[in-house]
């Protein structure tokens, strides 16, 4: 499974690091048996009260694309072999999700700008949103905090895009007031005491609902190496900005 992660060593904080794992647990249940998940459960409370900017958001790139979901006419090049539930569960508390207008249909597509590669076989969105938002709803899931980053290629779609998502999560969304990026002071216990659970990404304010519905732009990415604690650097950003920022790095 493809990660990026937001990582700690002490009490230092590094960034969004993305690794490829070469033994992954053959099932959910084995690898919520490890001690890699007893200390990402502990993590994610410790920095319960953190502001985000230097909170944990373990992330899973291209989360949706799974050999979960794969078929003859989809996903034939899977980013992941775990479906979006088993994600969470695994740990996973950003999901990065590509929505495209293909044929009047918004579909969970990894495909190019103009739509190449999408497929009438793609799962769609309000599918793969309604399957988060069941998770989130559980109540042994009530206490979580997801970031949900859009990647849209809608064309000006933004209604009926957030005309699915309040069909299945509406009421779980922390929203903007106007275009802004994603407030790196606040905390997941201020989202939680909102009576809210998911922060939306991925915003480009292409309109004035979409600006007060989702954060404008992304993570700030480096395709790099990052240099481990007590360095905690990247080619592009110092200690002190990642310490401060959820930065991902691939």
């Amino acid at each position: 499974m493809k990660l990026n992660t937001k990582i700690t060593a002490g009490l230092a904080q590094l960034a969004l690091l993305a690794v490829t794992q070469s033994g992954v647990a053959a099932t959910v249940d084995d690898f919520k048996n490890s001690w890699e998940y007893r200390a990402l459960q502990h993590q994610q409370r410790l920095d319960m009260g953190e502001p985000l900017g230097k909170a944990t958001f373990l992330t899973t790139h291209n989360s949706y694309n799974s050999d979960a979901y794969s078929n003859l006419g989809s996903y034939y090049d899977p980013n992941q072999k775990y479906s979006l539930v088993d994600q969470l569960d695994m740990g996973i508390r950003s999901l990065e999700l590509d929505v495209h207008d293909y044929n009047g249909d918004l579909l969970l597509c990894h495909g190019q700008n103009n739509h190449t590669g999408c497929s009438a076989f793609d799962r769609r969105f309000q599918d793969g949103i309604k399957e988060v938002a069941t998770w989130l709803t559980q109540s042994a899931n009530r206490q979580q905090v997801v970031i949900l980053y859009i990647e849209e290629h809608v064309d000006g779609r933004y209604n009926d895009l957030m005309n699915q998502i309040d069909a299945h999560m509406g009421d779980l969304i922390y929203k903007p007031s106007s275009c802004q990026s994603l407030p790196t002071n606040i905390s997941k216990a201020d989202v939680l005491n909102a009576g809210k659970q998911v922060l939306i990404i991925g915003g480009n304010c292409g309109s004035t609902a979409w600006s007060q519905y989702a954060y404008n732009g992304t993570y700030p990415t480096d395709n790099g190496t990052i240099n481990s604690y007590p360095t905690c650097t990247t080619s592009k950003y110092s200690t002190s900005y990642l310490i401060n920022n959820l930065v991902r790095v691939y």
